[in-house]
């Protein structure tokens, strides 16, 4: 009975407030009626045990000594309130009050008397337990909700506990595939960006980002029109508020089998010298694996069939150690400003023994055997300065970005054979320097015209300089100008987002031609919001990939004896259309969405493999024709109680082809195959503070118009120990119930040929990885200001 009467008197309270700012007094009303273009009072509410963002709760000004209500509002998703626009305060004390069901109320004296704007800063609420013996009652922050253009996944105890950097809490979020090599994806796509409270980041400065800075992550599948327009999926990682003091991470992998290894090291550190933050952070990953690589291949020349065979037994050796360091400089709370820089040496190499076998034809059966030996060099160098302005008024802000990037690479594959006949030579060797410099401009605005409209538009300008130092011929260019806006209108249970987004595009080849073209690439979501927390959204947008360096490079690199592979500079941009129809539910403190989609590709971008008159197999890179795909997607966030959490995902859809003329010349036919990818991870919390999970994603068979693409299921089983607040360690195996792993595999079909190939990881044992966190901070308080990193060219991918 106390603790019914406990909750109801919380309750009357809370009802009893928010019916005194409907008949707020007079005063209240003339000092907003007054002067509608006045200040505000605005703060954060947070968790005091978690940091986490107390939504909806009850914030009020009381005048002293009468404790008359003034005025008054609530907290938004993010913890934060505004009050106003209100007359300059007279000077003197008042009373703010907080309250919300669950938390402990905050009364505290502000004194805003005479100044046009007043922050209130961050205020934290220590949740209410009701203790009946030994049963203590405390609430479950619910996993996720659909807002108007973005899923937002908020993490808990359970996926602190069983992570440690940031990409540990990507793996528990459905949808997000993150493979061995902690490349990630959004369903299947990897043109994605990383955001960190808004700016650009990159997977790099999510392994030295410690879990437990992480609040929720917002997973936009349709980015608007402020986004570049390559990309298919964002995510904006929000942080916790810092704490005060120096503060520091390290983090270790290491494996118990010297035979895998994969070393993932990282550190960060901050310091705060008055308006000025200097900080360092490194990320380093380092791997050795045995990789064995098969393909087969059958030619028919009309004359005769030649089959040909061949073993690559590899190891994979493959380092990057990037180093991170910047400043920021406060000038006032309204001007900041920030330098921003890093630099990567990296590598990849697969050197090892190849045989090859070679039956029919006019030359009869072959057998031979040699070297393979991979020399790879590269570095990447990025700089940047920033700039940020914020308004008076809450929610307006300017940002200005200015960042340069320098990329040079170096890498050569030779085979060495015992004997190769028919050959005037026993050594095959290609080589490619690819040099990428670019530069970046951009400047966003952001209007808050009233609480159920606001605008955002901006500039950006892109220039782009390829080059292959080895071939002086490739030299390559593609200028990039930007324009875009949008408006986002909500009221009542609707809300709705509508852009444009136009984009100016120059490229060209020195000595051979140059190119323009205007892209006009509108978005629109409406979002419906729907009784017993249901929503519905519906999402359009249309936008275009640009070819990157390799994809254009025409050098030619022999990827053994008998088969070739070279880029197209001469490629156009494929141009995508999406349509989303979501439906989403929160049960509780779970989540669950369903989605209709369609996508549609135009002049889609693929490797077109033939017989050349040599009787070798080239690869090309052209456009190929049209891909089309629609199905369902489920995915759902789930806490059984609160110590179990599972998040299923699940993609159904049919991938249909249509071949151009330039594919139709080579016998390619259009056709339509069913597809699916599929995850799973769950978390499980154990006594005396250990906490299991499993990671399971499985990505099917990839359709492309000439090829299809496969890889096996990938799984994780980790157990995790967390000794203090500062320190954590764990055990993590990968696929542990298997001794080899299909990382790739490819099979095509052509006029006159086909051909399969497989890469696979080769384990001697069980592989384990031991991990290892600490966590420190003292000192004095430090801000920060996130920054933005270049979005770096993927290369080919060789190896896991």
């Amino acid at each position: 009975m106390k603790l019914i009467r406990t909750f109801n008197r919380r309750k009357l309270s809370c009802f009893i407030t928010a019916l005194s700012f409907m008949l707020m007094p007079a005063q209240a009303t003339l000092m907003q009626g007054q002067n509608q273009n006045g200040g505000y009072i605005n703060g954060t509410l947070l968790n005091h045990s978690d940091s986490s963002a107390v939504s909806y709760a009850t914030v009020a000004i009381y005048n002293t000594p009468d404790s008359v209500l003034l005025t008054g509002s609530t907290s938004n998703n993010e913890g934060e309130f505004i009050i106003g626009p209100l007359n300059p305060l007279p000077c003197g004390d008042y009373l703010l009050a907080i309250s919300f069901v669950g938390y402990q109320p905050v009364i505290q004296k502000i004194n805003p008397g005479g100044r046009e704007n007043y922050d209130a800063g961050t205020i934290y609420l220590r949740e209410e337990s009701v203790n009946l013996d030994e049963l203590v009652i405390t609430g479950r922050r619910m996993r996720a909700e659909a807002e108007s253009d973005k899923t937002v996944y908020f993490t808990n105890k359970l996926i602190l506990d069983a992570s440690n950097t940031g990409i540990d809490v990507l793996k528990f979020i459905p949808g997000i595939h993150v493979d061995f090599m902690n490349n990630i994806l959004l369903d299947g796509s990897r043109d994605i960006i990383i955001m960190v409270d808004g700016i650009q980041r990159d997977a790099d400065y999510l392994r030295q980002l410690n879990s437990g800075q992480i609040d929720k992550i917002e997973v936009i599948s349709s980015p608007g029109p402020a986004y570049d327009a390559n990309l298919t999926g964002v995510f904006n990682i929000i942080l916790r508020e810092r704490q005060p003091g120096l503060n520091g991470h390290i983090h270790a992998e290491l494996p118990a089998n010297t035979s895998e290894v994969y070393i993932m090291p990282a550190y960060s550190l901050t310091y705060g010298l008055g308006k000025i933050n200097l900080f360092t952070s490194y990320n380093g990953d380092i791997r050795r694996f045995d990789i064995t690589e098969k393909s087969s291949r059958t030619i028919n020349n009309g004359k005769a069939v030649t089959e040909t065979s061949s073993l690559i037994n590899v190891k994979q050796r493959s380092w990057s150690h990037r180093f991170h360091y910047g400043a920021d400089y406060f000038l006032n709370k309204r001007n900041q400003f920030n330098f921003y820089g890093f630099f990567n040496p990296y590598s990849n190499e697969h050197g090892g023994d190849v045989s090859i076998s070679k039956s029919g034809g006019e030359s009869g059966n072959e057998h031979f055997s040699g070297l393979r030996k991979d020399d790879d060099n590269n570095l990447i160098a990025f700089y940047s300065l920033y700039y940020k302005h914020l308004f008076k008024r809450p929610g307006n802000e300017i940002a200005i970005d200015l960042s340069y990037s320098d990329r040079n690479s170096q890498t050569t594959t030779k085979y060495i054979f015992d004997h190769l006949p028919g050959s005037i030579t026993n050594e095959f060797a290609g080589t490619i320097r690819p040099n990428q410099r670019s530069a970046s401009l951009k400047a966003d605005v952001t209007m808050q015209f009233s609480g159920a409209v606001k605008a955002d538009m901006g500039i950006k300008g892109d220039l782009y300089q390829s080059s292959d130092t080895h071939k002086g011929y490739f030299q390559h260019h593609n200028n990039i100008f930007a324009a875009h806006g949008a408006v986002s209108f909500s009221k009542s249970a609707i809300t709705m987002n509508s852009g444009l987004r136009v984009e100016h595009s120059t490229t060209g080849l020195k000595n051979s031609f140059e190119n323009s073209r205007l892209s006009v690439l509108p978005g629109a979501v409406i979002n419906y919001s729907l009784p017993r927390n249901q929503g519905v959204r519906l999402t359009y947008r249309r936008s275009i990939y640009r070819p990157d360096v390799y994809q254009l490079n025409p050098c030619a690199v022999n990827d053994d004896p008998f088969s070739l592979r070279r880029g197209n500079p001469g490629l156009v941009p494929v141009l995508h259309e999406n349509i989303f129809l979501d439906y989403s539910i929160r049960p509780g403190a779970s989540f669950i969405s369903l989605r209709l989609f369609h996508n549609h590709a135009s002049q889609e971008i693929g490797d077109l493999t033939f017989v050349d008159e040599r009787g070798l197999m080239e690869t090309r890179t052209e456009n190929l024709g049209d891909i089309r795909q629609y199905g369902v997607q489920l995915s759902g966030a789930l806490n059984i109680n609160s110590s179990i959490s599972i998040n299923p995902y699940l993609r159904l859809f049919e991938v249909s082809s249509s071949v151009n003329d330039l594919a139709g010349q080579f016998d390619i036919e259009s056709r339509r195959e069913k597809a699916f990818s599929a995850g799973i991870s769950a978390i499980v919390s154990m006594m005396n503070n250990f906490t299991a999970s499993l990671i399971l994603q499985h990505e099917g068979s990839r359709h492309n118009i000439q090829n299809t693409a496969y890889s096996d299921a990938l799984y994780f089983l980790s157990l995790e120990k967390k000794i203090s607040q500062k320190y954590k360690v764990g055990i993590m195996s990968g696929i542990p119930f298997a001794r080899s792993f299909t990382y790739h595999g490819n099979k095509i079909r052509g006029r006159n040929f086909s051909s399969h190939s497989e890469g696979n990881i080769m384990m001697s044992a069980v592989p384990v990885w031991l991990k290892f966190s600490y966590q420190f901070s003292s000192g004095r308080e430090v801000n920060t200001i996130n920054r933005s990193k270049e979005q770096i060219e993927r290369r080919p991918a060789k190896g896991f």
